[in-house]
């Protein structure tokens, strides 16, 4: 497919978007204020087209050079997605670099979306190896974190491994695009059933929510993903692997939708329905699955009943 082909496609998705949310927010009441920056106040310059999140560029506020973020927007899943993680991962406590979106208020043609997703930019982050971390883990305040973070990938469904950097005595997760069993293309989807006139039918949001029930496969990953921890890591380290599963039982709805309104500020509400069926399922899978552990693993029942990191 050339290039000015795919231009056009994304030209006529980006308008189409456009329009959906038009009609949307004229439905609502408020807008939300919080974690929103404004590309008009940064100047961007490119920083990386490595990896699977296509061109990063590298936004420098024009008051203060010192706050920057590395923005991702050439695919549609990476700003929701970061936004997210980012959320609920320091709700729990546990370090994942901190996330904000970008409107593109000044119409800045640099962008190839309008879901703009700025990730804190630590100018001296080093990736840091499992094996680094604990010839330092006296040096870093939050180690144990590397160990959650390994218990969220495997709880939020990702799929090509973790990034984890060290900034000065800390470690902080980032890059998380590749989660929540929702990508690029199941987004773009929505703008087609938009020109086809069935945006609001049924099978449109059928089709889109219906990966986020309860069910025994995602059960099976999260057993398949612990094993797989405990082969490269010790017993003593699964209470700290599984407490992500415990503290998501604690995540209120209230908490999804506060976060789903600066979500569907820039994407269609649909998406928002999304991440509040998905989350409020995963809970009760993780009560499924703590249960169903304790009865295969008796060896083991004490880290699936209670989490003595809590």
């Amino acid at each position: 497919m050339s290039t000015r082909y795919m231009q056009v496609i994304r030209k006529k998705e980006r308008e189409g978007f456009q329009k959906i949310k038009e009609i949307e927010h004229q439905k609502q009441c408020s807008y939300p204020l919080q974690d929103i920056l404004y590309t008009s106040d940064f100047t961007f310059t490119f920083f990386s087209s490595k990896g699977d999140s296509g061109e990063i560029l590298l936004a420098t506020s024009k008051t203060d050079p010192k706050v920057q973020y590395l923005v991702k927007h050439a695919f549609y899943d990476c700003a929701c997605n970061e936004y997210i993680y980012s959320k609920i991962g320091n709700k729990m406590g546990i370090s994942i670099a901190p996330v904000q979106f970008f409107w593109n208020n000044d119409k800045n043609p640099i962008f190839a979306s309008d879901f703009l997703c700025g990730i804190t930019f630590f100018d001296s982050g080093k990736t840091i190896s499992y094996q680094k971390l604990m010839e330092e883990k006296d040096e870093i305040i939050n180690w144990q974190d590397y160990f959650k973070m390994k218990g969220l990938e495997i709880l939020f469904d990702e799929g090509d491994g973790i990034e984890i950097i060290k900034q000065k005595n800390k470690i902080y997760r980032i890059d998380t695009t590749d989660s929540f069993a929702i990508s690029h293309l199941d987004i773009a989807n929505l703008v087609y059933h938009f020109y086809l006139g069935d945006f609001t039918s049924s099978e449109a949001k059928e089709n889109l929510l219906k990966r986020t029930f309860a069910n025994k496969t995602r059960r099976n990953y999260w057993k398949f993903g612990m094993n797989t921890f405990l082969s490269y890591y010790s017993v003593e380290y699964l209470s700290l692997f599984l407490e992500p599963f415990f503290l998501m039982k604690k995540i209120t709805l209230k908490e999804i939708q506060e976060w789903n309104r600066v979500v569907t500020f820039f994407y269609p509400n649909l998406i928002g329905e999304y991440f509040q069926s998905y989350f409020m399922n995963i809970k009760k899978d993780v009560e499924i699955f703590l249960q169903e552990m304790a009865c295969e693993f008796p060896q083991l029942k004490k880290y699936f009943v209670t989490n003595d990191t809590n």
